[in-house]
């Protein structure tokens, strides 16, 4: 069987009060969904910038 592909990058704009520090390959929740930073963050005035695509984590 095939991998995977993983799921899309999505670009996300976050400010700083909700994600104080944030790191790439960090893992933080946004509603009921966790999210995975996939590149380096870089700050924009009072805004974290940065692509994150949905955490998966291995099957047992």
């Amino acid at each position: 069987m095939p991998p995977l592909d993983p799921p899309p990058l999505v670009p996300m704009i976050v400010h700083r009060s909700l994600l104080p520090e944030i790191r790439k390959g960090e893992v933080f929740v946004l509603g009921e969904e966790e999210l995975l930073v996939a590149d380096e963050p870089w700050i924009e005035g009072e805004f974290w910038r940065f692509q994150a695509r949905r955490n998966e984590r291995p099957s047992a």
